[in-house]
């Protein structure tokens, strides 16, 4: 009797253990499963935030850029370029282009020396002339910049005549005058017709991503220098 309780016991632990090794394997397979499908949604998570914070940072960095360099134009002076930015948010709400497009636009004005009314009455004319023509609105703005601050009139290819002596109020008057008669419209019709609202909707996000980007920069300026110490160590 206790001979066969023995051989049934051994038999039941035999059948035991290959069900557990079986189940180890199982478990083992499931484990690896988990393991790999939670690498790849750390990727699939991970990978879109990087490119995000990355575009933020460099949509941050235009914007930045673009400050400084209308800043420089002005020759620090604060009170035009506050209310010159103010002036490219607002038409950034009306037009196609993006702030740092239009500041880009107004520093090529003020390098020529226009003053900050001047720069004000011109910015959209040159933004609806820029649509009209289908041009870049960085070269709008030579253009006009150079027919006003300059006797070369760059615009009478487009058929503008500007009159009065370089740097007059005339001539501000004269190539304002012009370009309204041509162009007037232009930039803010554009943005209501076909896919102008989801441009528009376009910058407003690239405004979002250049506040993260801002927000980024501090910890990315210390990795940089956490880096550029490791990189001292090695020299």
């Amino acid at each position: 009797m206790a001979k066969n309780v023995n051989i049934k016991l051994g038999a039941n632990i035999k059948d035991f253990q290959s069900k557990m090794k079986l189940a180890s394997k199982g478990f083992k397979k499931t484990a690896a499963s988990l393991k790999k499908t939670g690498k790849a949604m750390t990727m699939s998570l991970t990978a879109p935030l990087v490119a995000f914070a990355a575009a933020s940072i460099k949509a941050f960095d235009t914007q930045a850029k673009a400050e400084a360099k209308l800043n420089t134009a002005l020759r620090g002076n604060k009170k035009a370029f506050e209310s010159l930015t103010a002036q490219a948010r607002e038409l950034q709400k009306v037009t196609l282009f993006g702030d740092e497009e239009t500041m880009a636009a107004q520093s090529m004005l003020a390098s020529m020396g226009l003053e900050e009314e001047a720069i004000k009455r011109l910015t959209p004319l040159i933004q609806d002339m820029a649509t009209a023509k289908g041009m870049n609105l960085t070269a709008a703005a030579d253009l006009v910049a150079k027919s006003v601050g300059s006797s070369t009139n760059a615009l009478s290819r487009y058929g503008i005549q500007i009159e009065g002596a370089v740097g007059s109020s005339e001539r501000l008057e004269s190539a304002a005058e012009a370009l309204t008669g041509q162009f007037k419209g232009q930039a803010n019709a554009a943005a209501k017709a076909g896919a102008g609202p989801l441009k528009q909707l376009g910058n407003r996000f690239g405004d979002l991503m250049e506040k993260i980007g801002e927000m980024l920069i501090p910890l990315l300026n210390d990795l940089v220098a956490w880096i550029d110490k490791g990189i001292t160590a090695w020299e």
